[in-house]
C-alpha cells in the first residue's frame, strides 16, 4: 500500500499538525483558502475529487479535514452547512472508494447529546447539535457502505503555540486588551492538544485501524476550569482579568447545546500506547511559548 496520506483541507490547525508528523515525504495536503508549502488547491464543493487524484495518484488513506465547523453557523444555516458536511463529504468519500484508498473521517463529541457523558465507541450517538447531526450522518454513510474505515471523534482541539488560532489566543488578546472573557461553566469535555491529535491519527493510521475511535484527552474540564488553569499557567494577576462564567445554553448559539461530551478514549490509548498531555500541561507549554515570544504586561 502507498504510505502516503492525503489530507483534505490539510492547511487548518490539525492538518499541519499531522503534516508536521507524517513529514514532507508522507503528507499531501490541499488548501482552499489558506495555501501553505506544496498544498494542492481543491474545493470539496466544487473540485472534481478524481482529478485531484489524478494528480496526485492513489495514496493509501485519505484524511477528511474540511468541514463548516463553526457550530453556530450550523445551527443557524443547517442547508448551507450540510452542503460541505455532508454533500461534499459523502461525494469525496465515494470516489475514495472506487479508487481503494483507505478513508479517515474526523467527526466529532457532539454526536452525543450529553446527558450521560465518558462515552465509549459502542455508545449510540443521539445529537443534540446540527453539526453532530451532520457529522453522524456522514459517520452512518461510512459504517453502512464501507468495508474499510476509519472514525476518528475528537473533542475540542487545543495548541502549545501561540499565533495558531486556537482558543488561547482570543483569551490571551483579552487579557492584553482588558476585554471580558465569558465562558461556559457547565459543558464538561476531553480538550486533546493538536500534537496529541496528529500522533494518535497516524499510530492508528500505520496500525491499521479501523472502525470508530474516541481521541479526547485524559482530563475532562469545563471552558471555566480551563481558563483558570489557563491563568495559572500565565502567571498573571488574577485579580485584573475581567471573566464571566455562565451556562453554555446561556450563549446566543441557535440550539440547546449538549452538557457532558466527555469521551472515554481507552480503546485509542490501548491500540497506540499513547498518553496525551493533560489540558494543565498544555496550558504551560504555550504560557511558555509566551514568555519566550516576550510576554506581556498585565498589572
Amino acid at each position: 500500500m502507498d504510505g502516503r496520506v492525503l489530507l483534505l483541507g490539510g492547511t487548518g490547525l490539525i492538518g499541519r499538525a499531522l503534516t508536521a508528523c507524517l513529514g514532507p515525504e508522507r503528507a499531501v495536503a490541499t488548501h482552499r483558502d489558506h495555501p501553505a508549502d506544496d498544498s494542492l488547491w481543491f474545493d470539496s464543493t466544487a473540485s472534481s475529487v478524481e482529478s485531484l487524484l489524478d494528480q496526485v495518484g492513489n495514496p493509501g488513506h485519505a484524511v477528511l479535514l474540511f468541514a463548516e465547523s463553526r457550530t453556530v453557523f450550523c445551527a443557524k444555516h443547517p442547508e448551507e452547512a450540510a452542503a460541505i458536511n455532508i454533500g461534499s463529504s459523502i461525494r469525496t468519500l465515494d470516489a475514495l472508494k472506487k479508487r481503494g484508498i483507505k478513508p479517515v473521517f474526523l467527526s466529532s463529541d457532539g454526536v452525543f447529546d450529553g446527558r450521560g457523558g465518558n462515552y465509549t465507541e459502542t455508545d449510540t450517538p443521539h445529537p443534540l447539535m446540527e453539526y453532530g447531526k451532520q457529522k453522524l450522518a456522514v459517520e452512518h454513510h461510512l459504517t453502512t457502505q464501507f468495508d474499510d474505515y476509519l472514525i476518528v471523534r475528537p473533542t475540542r482541539v487545543l495548541s502549545t503555540q501561540p499565533g495558531e488560532g486556537a482558543i488561547f489566543d482570543s483569551w490571551l488578546a483579552a487579557i492584553r486588551d482588558k476585554t471580558v472573557i465569558q465562558c461556559a461553566d457547565d459543558h464538561h469535555f476531553c480538550p486533546i492538544a493538536k500534537d496529541d491529535l496528529a500522533k494518535l491519527i497516524v499510530a492508528l493510521i500505520d496500525g491499521g485501524a479501523k472502525g470508530i475511535f474516541h481521541a479526547g484527552g485524559p482530563d475532562a474540564v469545563t471552558h471555566w476550569s480551563l481558563l483558570q488553569s489557563f491563568i495559572a499557567a500565565l502567571g498573571v494577576k488574577r485579580a485584573t482579568i475581567q471573566a464571566v462564567a455562565k451556562s453554555i445554553n446561556d450563549f446566543d448559539v441557535g440550539e440547546t447545546r449538549p452538557l457532558n461530551t466527555t469521551l472515554n478514549s481507552e480503546k485509542a490509548r490501548a491500540l497506540t500506547g499513547l498518553v496525551p498531555a493533560t489540558p494543565g500541561e498544555v496550558c504551560r507549554e504555550y504560557a511558555e511559548a509566551v514568555k519566550r515570544q516576550g510576554g506581556f504586561e498585565n498589572g
